[in-house]
């Protein structure tokens, strides 16, 4: 299966900011009044330049909902980031995954993100569920996470052995807009059981808590 990706991207927010803290450690005007007519400054002493801003700059971080391997990274990564780089503030909140935090980076409502490959290749490339909206050409890719290959799980006594079986089964794809969702939809299309399948859009705690207690066949 794909490897799966983090997304990140600091847009303009951090630039300015960085760039509004240079021009703060630089006086206003550095010119030098010029000697008197005796050779001698004015006596007068020059102002000293305004101290840099110390105001913390606070940028989010997108992550994915309670129960995903997104949420609890997430929230660490943003403590990293706090406690490593000076003057920054991340506060990661969980949005709907990959889908809408492509989006939420690509509008500034968010500064970073994570999202999967194959979502940030449509994002990038406008095609897929970014197709209406068009390219979101100002994502940047970061770096590789980890690898994530995507998992069916059924109940040990199920007579559900291939993907070819889940056709007429309720089967938990993972919330909408997810990549988990996303790739579901592309495995049970190309099995030819899209159509055939009743889908449950549920968060990877609900969808355990559905299996258990015999709600739902399959969990993606």
């Amino acid at each position: 299966m794909r490897k799966r990706f983090v997304l990140f991207t600091v847009l303009f927010l951090l630039a300015f900011a960085a760039f509004g803290a240079a021009v703060g450690c630089t006086p206003a005007d550095d010119t030098v009044p010029p000697p008197d007519e005796n050779g001698d400054d004015d006596g007068e002493e020059e102002a000293a330049p305004p101290p840099a801003s110390t105001a913390p700059v606070f940028i989010v971080l997108a992550s994915g909902s309670p129960g995903g391997a997104y949420f609890p990274l997430g929230a660490g990564m943003a403590q990293i980031i706090s406690s490593k780089v000076d003057n920054v503030v991340a506060q990661s909140q969980y949005m709907g995954a990959s889908v809408e935090n492509a989006r939420l980076v690509a509008s500034g409502e968010a500064e970073m993100a994570m999202a999967m490959a194959n979502i940030a290749y449509n994002a990038i490339k406008g095609k897929g569920q970014f197709e209406a909206g068009g390219a979101l050409e100002q994502l940047v890719a970061l770096f590789n996470m980890y690898p994530a290959p995507q998992h069916l799980l059924v109940p040990a006594n199920s007579d559900i052995q291939s993907v070819a079986d889940l056709a007429g089964k309720r089967v938990s794809i993972d919330t909408a807009g997810s990549d988990c969702a996303v790739t579901s939809e592309i495995i049970l299309k190309a099995a030819g059981t899209w159509d055939d399948v009743d889908a449950r859009s549920l968060s990877q705690p609900e969808a355990a808590a559905a299996l258990k207690d015999g709600a739902v066949d399959a969990v993606f």
